[in-house]
């Protein structure tokens, strides 16, 4: 429950939302026609854990950055990138037009291997994707990206990558993502070409950038590069449809077994859900249904 207090409810798909009042409606009283199962069916059905951004993989589980969190943030990124990050670069996360996912080890190894700053709430950040959305709210511009050299070789990159795409989708308009990466990093221009990033021949022939960096006086090259956002954005409306669907077909079963609380939440989610993938669905299945509720 700690976990859907970070996430920024008013933007997500109603699953969400659905989500998060389940849980909050854990210990409450309910039916006893089997509500308890029934409730646990709807968190599950509604809400994949990859969907939430909350997918679990070796312990590590991805949320938004919390204030509480910063000195952590900051060990990481001083440990990873060469780049040092002011206090204002801080501040500015918490801004709007700027969202951050970390990934939490809630339980680091106790042997000692493990010396990094504990956030609040107990465990360790390990990983951490960081987006600036610009001005005009067509472009995400990822400003970091980075895993615990301890946590690597197991696809947290990916994930937080994967996850903060999406995340893009489901909280702006943009439709292209860019970032700049060292041009001597061969590894981190593999990865990204792997994950779908083409160079950005706006930027420079074949995305190149001239001493974009600067670091302790030295001044680097870079590859700028861009991801297409709108197949992905295609993609989730399609998800979007589906969860509406879900959520139709459970408060379905929430009258049947008489479970008011239940039937909330579904309505809830159903409102939340409508989009372009899942209007005219639900308009049908209103007037099929007859049911009034549904149409307002």
């Amino acid at each position: 429950e700690n976990v859907w207090r970070h996430r920024p409810l008013q933007r997500c798909p109603g699953a969400y939302v659905m989500a998060a009042a389940a849980g909050d409606a854990r210990g409450c009283t309910s039916d006893d026609r089997g509500g308890d199962d029934l409730e646990a069916a709807v968190r599950v059905s509604l809400v994949s854990a990859e969907e939430a951004g909350l997918e679990e993989s070796d312990g590590v589980a991805f949320r938004d950055l919390a204030p509480a969190d910063l000195p952590a943030l900051r060990e990481l990124q001083t440990a990873l990138f060469p780049v040092r990050y002011n206090d204002s670069f801080y501040e500015r996360l918490f801004s709007p037009g700027y969202f951050t996912l970390v990934g939490i080890d809630a339980a680091p190894p106790s042997d000692g291997s493990f010396e990094g700053t504990a956030v609040a709430g107990g465990g360790a950040l390990v990983a951490v994707a960081s987006v600036r959305i610009t001005s005009d709210w067509r472009v995400a511009y990822i400003m970091t990206l980075g895993v615990d050299h301890r946590y690597r070789r197991r696809g947290l990159g990916a994930r937080a990558l994967r996850l903060c795409l999406r995340a893009t989708c489901e909280r702006s308009r943009c439709q292209l993502a860019q970032l700049h990466v060292k041009s001597l990093n061969e590894a981190a221009v593999a990865f990204y070409n792997s994950m779908g990033f083409q160079a950005d021949e706006a930027e420079g022939h074949a995305g190149l950038c001239r001493a974009h960096y600067l670091i302790e006086g030295e001044p680097y090259d870079a590859f700028a590069l861009k991801y297409d956002l709108r197949p992905l954005r295609r993609d989730l409306g399609e998800e979007e449809g589906g969860r509406a669907q879900r959520a139709l077909d459970l408060r379905e079963l929430a009258q049947m077994y008489q479970v008011p609380r239940l039937e909330l939440l579904c309505a809830q989610a159903l409102q939340e859900s409508v989009g372009p993938a899942s209007a005219v669905p639900l308009l049908e299945a209103a007037h099929t249904m007859g049911d009034g509720r549904l149409l307002a």
